[in-house]
């Protein structure tokens, strides 16, 4: 047992130093101060407009304006402390605890090596590299998705089945992080 369990860390080991080093030129990527077209259009400029109006107001020729901003309010808050910048910084944010439910979510399904596979797997998404480093909402809704699932399955097998209690929680975290651009 001591082998196997000396194993798993030494796989632990090979599999973080790698991946922290990846991260780290996607943290730096994320630093970069051009702004990505959809975000500048959009997620950033909202809340920029937002700030510079000291509220909501109304864009004309924006629909975007009018539809719920749940992340875009956290790039409002970060934009209030700094800049555009510290906005990405949040999204990526989003993308290491996406990483982490991820991880979670592997190891309590399944064996603990799949949680080590899982991470390069999903990495393996250019789209998701791409995302990583720049103020767009997908990687703050796939958390939300999957951590409202890790909530809605903690709930149902420490009360031994679903109750009316976890679907309304975990379908409102769902439907409030949606982009409805994408339905």
């Amino acid at each position: 047992y001591e082998k196997i369990r000396t194993l798993g860390s030494r796989a632990t080991l090979v599999a973080t130093v790698p991946l922290a080093l990846f991260l780290g030129t996607i943290f730096l990527g994320a630093l970069d101060p051009a702004p990505a077209w959809d975000a500048n259009t959009y997620h950033l400029t909202i809340p920029k407009l937002y700030l510079a109006h000291d509220g909501f107001l109304r864009i004309p020729f924006n629909v975007y304006s009018n539809w719920p901003l749940g992340t875009e309010m956290l790039f409002l808050l970060a934009m209030a402390v700094k800049d555009y910048l510290l906005a990405n910084l949040v999204h990526f944010g989003f993308a290491l605890l996406v990483l982490y439910a991820l991880y979670v979510a592997c190891r309590e399904f399944h064996k603990g090596e799949t949680a080590l596979l899982a991470i390069p797997l999903f990495l393996g998404n250019m789209i998701v590299v791409y995302e990583m480093r720049i103020a767009y909402v997908e990687l703050a809704q796939a958390f939300f998705f999957l951590a409202s699932f890790l909530f809605m399955t903690a709930a149902t097998r420490k009360s031994g089945g679903i109750s009316g209690r976890e679907i309304p929680g975990a379908t409102t975290l769902w439907v409030r992080t949606t982009s409805f651009s994408i339905l």
